[in-house]
């Protein structure tokens, strides 16, 4: 796709009032569930292994409802990439344990975000940087053009963004030995040399190290931050939860799964909004054979 066409249809989508990106997510994920395609196969699968007390039943009804909260997602994000701080304060309805965040900004250790895949994680950047400045850590696509898109939308509001490279992780370590704060996604997979195998929704999952890392290292307070979508698009619910303690030790294994604890009391929260469409158990410990 052509530069100026994917602009062009970013400034549409960023156009559409947000009820009506909330029912063409509900058309668009429909047509998901409905035929055979890579992200029901693997929502399904994922959805198998992690609710297995679920009846076939209750397990096709959430399918549907993340395929279209997925497609919501997509849908979103210019919008998000575009606005200003005002709206995007408008769009925040309220924030529950926002004093979670002020208590950690007060005590200027740093402040490590971990906002999962689970509803409008593009959001959660924006919001956050209205209330101080955030850099937060992202993997560059392959092609440069979308690396470009994706500097712009996400760094419109002032927020910095360094890429998953030895020198990013040290502007990171740097800036909490400083009293700032970061943004992280916890939930992907790391590759062989970033993680550590610890549960997830009960299934030993490569976690992440760096952030367990950089928490014990800097002594940083660690939050989990989600923004849940609202029905019909009447906005956002901002929730920021306390990670345990464990997430400050050094030993790797207590403190990844310290993460993955809390990731998981949010996803189960509100699981139609996680992203199920991922291959989040694709790396499996040595002897064990592949999930997908």
């Amino acid at each position: 796709m052509a530069d100026p066409l994917q602009r062009g249809l970013l400034s549409l989508l960023a156009w559409l009032p947000l009820p009506l990106q909330y029912l063409l997510g509900e058309l668009i994920g429909s047509l998901f569930a409905l035929f055979p395609n890579r992200h029901k196969r693997i929502s399904l699968r994922n959805l198998t292994l992690c609710y297995p007390e679920l009846s076939e039943y209750a397990r096709a009804r959430l399918l549907i409802k993340s395929l279209r909260e997925t497609t919501r997602a997509v849908l979103e994000t210019p919008m998000i990439w575009r606005a200003s701080h005002t709206r995007i304060a408008r769009l925040v309805r309220r924030v529950e344990g926002e004093e979670h965040l002020r208590r950690a900004l007060a005590e200027d250790k740093g402040v490590i975000i971990a906002s999962p895949h689970l509803g409008s994680w593009e959001l959660v950047g924006q919001y956050l940087q209205g209330i101080a400045p955030l850099t937060a850590l992202y993997k560059p696509p392959l092609k440069p053009s979308h690396d470009r898109i994706i500097r712009e939308g996400r760094g419109h509001l002032g927020m910095e963004i360094v890429p998953t490279d030895p020198q990013g992780v040290r502007k990171l370590f740097s800036l909490l030995k400083r009293g700032q704060m970061i943004g992280i996604l916890p939930d992907q997979d790391p590759g062989k040399s970033g993680g550590v195998f610890v549960p997830f929704f009960g299934i030993q999952t490569n976690t992440m190290t760096l952030l367990p890392k950089l928490a014990a290292r800097s002594q940083a307070a660690v939050l989990v931050c989600y923004a849940e979508r609202l029905s019909w698009g009447r906005g956002y619910v901002i929730h920021i939860l306390p990670v345990d303690a464990a997430i400050h030790d050094s030993d790797l294994t207590h403190s990844a799964t310290a993460l993955n604890d809390m990731v998981e009391q949010a996803v189960r929260q509100c699981p139609s909004q996680y992203q199920w469409s991922y291959k989040r158990f694709r790396r499996r410990p040595e002897g064990e054979g592949r999930l997908y």
